[in-house]
């Protein structure tokens, strides 16, 4: 499977199964009404020292029919507890391949 079928299987995975969350938007008119949401999966898998938190993808319609694999991150920290979100397009194969064998 190449890189970006890999992508599309996450993807596809996180869209069907991701818990949603809510918080407000804070780059919208009105960031007390305007909302975000979010789907998200946890992996909670380590490669090297690297930790590989969750895969997120963040939409303004509940429906997530405005997002596409492009938009979709992967939440990392480093050894020094600091966070790195990467779009998935940008993730090195290596850790795409712990998510999707932990999400898939």
């Amino acid at each position: 499977m190449n890189k970006q079928q890999t992508i599309e299987k996450i993807f596809n995975s996180l869209i069907e199964t991701g818990k949603i969350t809510t918080k407000p938007d804070i780059f919208g008119d009105n960031p007390q009404e305007d909302k975000v949401f979010t789907k998200r999966l946890e992996v909670n898998k380590q490669l090297g020292s690297i930790d590989i938190v969750c895969v997120t993808v963040t939409s303004n319609d509940l429906s997530f029919n405005d997002v596409t694999s492009d938009s979709m991150r992967i939440n990392t920290k480093n050894a020094f507890e600091q966070w790195c979100n990467l779009f998935a397009n940008e993730t090195p194969e290596e850790i795409l391949e712990v998510v999707e064998s932990t999400i898939c």
